[in-house]
């Protein structure tokens, strides 16, 4: 029985593995055609899927791109969705998990000062608070738990 669950389980990964490559694809052919703030969205996308597809350096690297021009841009809302989606990329690599784990909070705190988004600002310091559990920074957690509460 373990056997058959167990089987059963790498069958539904393979089945999901590609779907998510084949939204990176989709999404590559996509913003070929786009331009400006639909652009910058479509690289946001790209770093959904690719950490969805667990390509997390990837996830990584299209979030900060998207966060660089949407910097560029002026696009402030875009800027603070994409330094969160990296962070959360970020935090996913386990190599050199310390030096990401601090750039991630980094990232984490710009987004939550570029952002009106309530949704967002949660989700930064639900992010955060899980950093400085993991950190053991009781000071943090204090202060993380009351902006989440004046929230």
């Amino acid at each position: 029985m373990r056997w058959l669950c167990t089987l059963c389980f790498f069958f539904l990964a393979a089945a999901v593995l590609p779907a998510q490559t084949d939204r990176v694809e989709q999404i590559l052919k996509e913003m070929r055609s786009n331009s400006g703030s639909d652009y910058l969205e479509m690289l946001i996308q790209l770093a959904d899927a690719y950490y969805g597809a667990g390509q997390w350096e990837k996830s990584a690297e299209s979030a900060s791109q998207a966060a660089s021009a949407a910097d560029a841009a002026g696009e402030r809302d875009l800027q603070a969705q994409a330094l969160h989606y990296e962070a959360r990329a970020l935090l996913r690599i386990t190599r050199r998990q310390s030096f990401h784990m601090g750039r991630a909070a980094e990232k984490l705190r710009e987004s939550f000062l570029l952002t009106t988004e309530a949704d967002l600002r949660l989700a930064d310091l639900a992010l955060l608070r899980q950093i400085a559990l993991d950190r053991g920074r009781q000071d943090d957690l204090a202060v993380i738990d009351r902006q989440m509460r004046a929230l």
